[in-house]
């Protein structure tokens, strides 16, 4: 039997043994690092047995000030509707308007302050979010009566928020927008960890208080539910900064998992789809649910792309996007076909900029998928090559928001 006495010159084999059986390495190792006290393998082996590496602070001081902050200003934010004796109508009009800085808009500030971006940087972003912010809340349209443009506005203002977010995250180098869409998978499942324990307390603190007589359906849900929903993404972002392994494991596997599921049901779906009866070039709502599925096999190609890898990964996404190419075509002829026949609107032109925007982003994307398998490209020029996308859906987005009122007449 080998111990670690006798491998103590043999590096390879000592790291074997220390992996096969850590106890008896250690209760070995305890003797033998005082009858070798200065030999090098032995000191580098005391070091990391004996190595406990620093536990940051869950928050500093300035997080937690954030927090609250955030908690405070979000949370009166959200509960508007409640406090100021708006009525469901009103209130579904108000979040209509201004879901996307309610939930984004923690975020946006945490990386103002936590990535310091230069003046310039700093002004254009907080000047957009004021303009479109004010722009959204001026337009006509009663809550009985909402218009095409001012729901298309509600739909895309939550975009180009996201998107400004990604400027700040990246200091405004859109190179780094590949690295933004893996922290954004990382900050989904990081928040639903989150979301999942919040709700939990909440019912069971909910159920506790029914108990001894007290009903807080009214009050709970209003003012402190939603108001702590607003902060979770900050929470989980900071999480992520704090404890970067937290998720580091369970990104890759999500991809390695989801990714060959979704080519086979992208597959089914579309040999299904010759066999259907439903007519693509008059039903809306396929059309929509298309542009909606398509955006998630965008980034879910991004997603898997930056947090994994391998050559069978490398397979599935290449495969993955010609798939969504095909279904791409489809969608972009069908709507295309309603835009011409039957008039422009701007549910119709929204749909058809937002499909255009995904096929080239889709033919580009398995262009240089194709280069990574055959082995002509790395994974990082493939991601390179996809940065430049996030300035065009900023921009079409903020047309959406702040041009098509103008153009279709607040229709």
């Amino acid at each position: 039997m080998e111990t670690v006495e006798n491998l103590l010159n043999s590096p390879d084999q000592l790291e074997s043994l220390y992996r096969n059986d850590r106890s008896s390495f250690r209760d070995q190792f305890s003797a033998l690092e005082v009858k070798y006290p200065d030999h090098p393998l032995v000191q580098g082996w005391r070091a990391r047995l004996r190595y406990e590496p620093s536990r940051p602070d869950w928050f500093t001081r300035l997080d937690l000030i954030q927090i609250l902050l955030s908690l405070f200003v979000f949370g009166a934010l959200v509960s508007y509707p409640r406090w100021g004796g708006l009525t469901d109508t009103q209130s579904e009009d108000f979040y209509l308007r201004n879901a996307g800085f309610l939930a984004l808009g923690a975020l946006l500030f945490y990386f103002l302050r936590l990535v310091q971006p230069g003046k310039i940087l700093v002004a254009a972003v907080l000047g957009l979010v004021t303009i479109t912010l004010f722009w959204i809340n001026l337009l006509p349209g009663s809550e009985k009566n909402v218009s095409d443009t001012l729901a298309l506005a509600g739909v895309h203002l939550p975009l180009v928020l996201w998107a400004l977010v990604g400027l700040v995250f990246g200091n405004g180098r859109i190179n780094q927008w590949h690295h933004y869409l893996r922290f954004n998978g990382d900050l989904l499942v990081t928040s639903a960890v989150l979301e999942m324990a919040w709700m939990a307390l909440s019912g069971l603190t909910m159920g506790l208080f029914y108990l001894i007589g007290f009903t807080l359906e009214e009050f709970y849900p209003q003012y402190v539910i939603l108001p702590g929903m607003t902060v979770i993404p900050l929470v989980a972002a900071i999480t992520i900064r704090q404890f970067p392994g937290f998720v580091d494991q369970v990104s890759p596997w999500i991809a390695r998992i989801f990714s060959p599921i979704v080519l086979l049901m992208l597959t089914v779906y579309m040999t299904t789809m010759i066999f259907s009866e439903k007519n693509l070039f008059t039903d809306r709502e396929i059309l929509l649910m298309f542009n909606l599925m398509l955006a998630g096999v965008l980034a879910l190609i991004l997603f898997s792309l930056s947090s994994a890898g391998g050559s069978f990964l490398n397979w599935v996404l290449m495969l993955l996007s010609y798939v969504a190419i095909v279904v791409n075509l489809v969608a972009f002829f069908a709507i295309a076909y309603r835009l011409f026949e039957l008039g422009v609107t701007p549910n119709r032109l929204a749909v058809f900029g937002a499909n255009a925007l995904f096929l080239a982003n889709l033919f580009w994307m398995s262009f240089r998928l194709t280069g990574l398998v055959a082995g002509k490209q790395t994974k990082e020029q493939v991601l390179g090559a996809m940065n430049g996308f996030l300035p065009a859906y900023l921009v079409w987005a903020l047309f959406v928001v702040i041009g098509f009122p103008i153009i279709f007449s607040f229709a």
